[in-house]
């Protein structure tokens, strides 16, 4: 399909999209997102699994200036493949996460550049 078929189903400008397609600009908003998913007809798991990747693209964006990369990825792990994951293995997952940060103290303050955020374990 050319850029110009697919700008027209997805109605957006052809520049705009080959914008996104080169990453010259940021993910786009979760409305236009959805204008491409629907506009490429994706449905059931390539929707969901397109809808989730460029989540993951978003939220790296936002937080990659205030998080550790490793925390990053781990998020994005779960965004992507969670709504695959049946909620035994989830809780499992979360598990896990609960006994590795049980041996920080009762309260733990994380300051990563500008942002600082104070939480109850």
């Amino acid at each position: 399909m050319s850029q110009a078929a697919a700008a027209n189903l997805i109605e957006i400008s052809i520049g705009y999209l080959s914008e996104i397609e080169n990453g010259k600009r940021p993910t786009p908003s979760q409305k236009t997102i959805l204008k491409i998913a629907t506009g490429l007809a994706l449905s059931g798991k390539k929707k969901t699994d397109f809808l989730s990747l460029a989540t993951a693209e978003r939220i790296t964006a936002h937080l990659g200036k205030t998080l550790p990369p490793e925390t990053i990825d781990l998020m994005i792990y779960l965004q992507v493949w969670a709504p695959h994951i049946d909620s035994q293995t989830l809780n499992e997952i979360r598990q896990r996460l609960y006994e590795a940060t049980s041996k920080l103290h009762d309260s733990h303050t994380v300051n990563y550049g500008t942002h600082q955020t104070s939480y109850q374990l």
